[in-house]
């Protein structure tokens, strides 16, 4: 909470989509030795992003805080069921090493997607706390 209370939650969030997408991106095209490093970093990457998307979400939208939440955990669990169903149709029908291109697409596009809006959304999170925070901007 104080890295957060520092640098903003948007900030966070967009350098932990960047370390799962590149952690997802060197496990898939490095070594062997090398792609346990890049999994332990992707999964900490990944059970990062949520709570952090929950904060900024609660920040965000406090007038309708609760269904923002909700709507939030239903398309977290939605995506994951079927980036897992799509991972796994893709390894059926190629093989495990190309299906594990899904899991990095899908990654490099939350980080793209977040990207393009992260100046909106770091500018509102500002609005909200004040601009309190050193090293905002």
């Amino acid at each position: 909470s104080r890295l957060a209370s520092r640098l903003g939650n948007a900030r966070i969030t967009l350098f932990l989509l960047v370390l799962q997408a590149a952690s997802l991106l060197g496990a898939w095209l490095g070594s062997e030795k090398a792609a346990l490093v890049f999994i332990v970093l992707a999964g900490l990457a990944c059970s990062a992003i949520y709570p952090s998307l929950l904060a900024l979400t609660s920040l965000m939208f406090k007038t309708v805080e609760g269904s923002a939440l909700g709507i939030l955990s239903t398309l977290a669990g939605l995506g994951s069921i079927g980036i897992c169903w799509l991972n796994g149709l893709v390894s059926q029908r190629t093989n495990v090493a190309f299906g594990f291109c899904v899991l990095v697409g899908a990654s490099c596009m939350a980080f793209a997607l977040f990207a393009l809006n992260y100046r909106r959304v770091h500018d509102e999170e500002t609005a909200i706390t004040g601009g309190a925070r050193t090293g905002t901007n």
